[in-house]
């Protein structure tokens, strides 16, 4: 005889839904976030609009032109991105105001590396 039987079926683990607080707490810094990336895309057509009539002028009367920073704006595009999951994936295990915590610390790591982005570019 096995010391294991066949019919017995082994539990396989649960996966537990997220609580609302902790879903509300998300959904509402994920406006932030949102906001934040709303900003970035829309700097990347206002940039290079403003370089594009510069760099027209500049061209009519010999100065010289200056390249779109495409990789300052696409990079200002992904922070948002990767500050928030950071912050989530350091939150994942822990308690509601440590998450909110860290998803406020992300936002300002965030908003910090954008205005240093924007003032580079």
């Amino acid at each position: 005889m096995s010391a294991r039987r066949a019919d017995v079926a082994t539990p396989k683990p649960t996966r537990t839904a997220l609580p609302w607080p902790r879903l509300a707490v998300i959904a509402l810094f994920g406006l932030f976030y949102a906001y934040d990336l709303f900003e970035a895309i829309s700097n990347i057509f206002g940039v290079t609009a403003q370089l594009a009539e510069y760099n027209t002028a500049a061209a009519a009367v010999g100065l010289n032109v200056i390249p779109v920073p495409w990789t300052l704006l696409v990079a200002n595009v992904a922070l948002p991105v990767i500050t928030m999951g950071v912050a989530l994936l350091l939150g994942r295990r822990s308690g509601l105001a440590i998450a909110a915590f860290l998803l406020l610390a992300g936002l300002a790591v965030g908003a910090t590396l954008t205005l240093s982005v924007t003032a580079f570019a």
